[in-house]
């Protein structure tokens, strides 16, 4: 055990929270405040893999920003409708 791995195993957890909170604030509609907290996870986590791109530049990096920006957007273009 060092740094890398417990910064890699606590990324790897954060996008899994990530997908749960997306799956919470869809299944069954979800409440604006949990579909509000979702688009702000999501915009967090596209910001975060923007910032390890100068670095890893590795495909995973380029399929999570991908990922973060089209649920960020239609988060936000959930919460436009409601």
């Amino acid at each position: 055990m060092n740094t890398d791995t417990l910064w890699f195993v606590g990324a790897g957890m954060a996008i899994v929270f990530s997908g749960l909170l997306n799956h919470v604030a869809i299944d069954r509609g979800g409440s604006k405040f949990t579909k509000w907290i979702a688009a702000i996870t999501n915009a967090i986590n596209g910001a975060m893999y923007c910032f390890a791109l100068p670095i890893l530049k590795e495909p995973q990096v380029y399929a999570g920003i991908t990922i973060f920006l089209i649920t960020t957007v239609a988060f936000i273009g959930l919460r436009q409708r409601f």
